[in-house]
């Protein structure tokens, strides 16, 4: 199976993005989509959608330095929740480089 982030991952990130940017991604998705292109706007991003799509990118070696935990649902939704309770936070510099391409 391929992710539908697959060309927005290469076009972004060269062809694999690091697990620190997976997983800010992953919450970026979550809280926006305005950085998003036009067709991945129109995809109903759900804390399933987007847990699908990463550990889809995470089998397809779109993320480096991968255990396998990362090609899990749990792994990607307990991300959210790692954001939502503050144990994370979110990064300015990957929110000025993904709004500016």
């Amino acid at each position: 199976m391929r992710s539908i982030l697959t060309d927005f991952v290469t076009a972004r990130f060269g062809g694999a993005m690091t697990q620190a940017d997976a997983r800010q991604l992953a919450y970026s998705i979550f809280c926006t989509l305005d950085f998003m292109p036009d067709d991945l706007r129109t995809v109903e991003w759900t804390r399933f959608r987007i847990s699908e799509e990463f550990a889809t990118l995470a089998t397809q070696g779109m993320i480096k330095e991968i255990a396998p935990i990362h090609e899990t649902l749990e792994y990607w939704n307990q991300i959210t929740d790692d954001f939502l309770a503050g144990r994370e936070e979110p990064s300015e510099e990957l929110g000025s480089r993904l709004f500016c391409k």
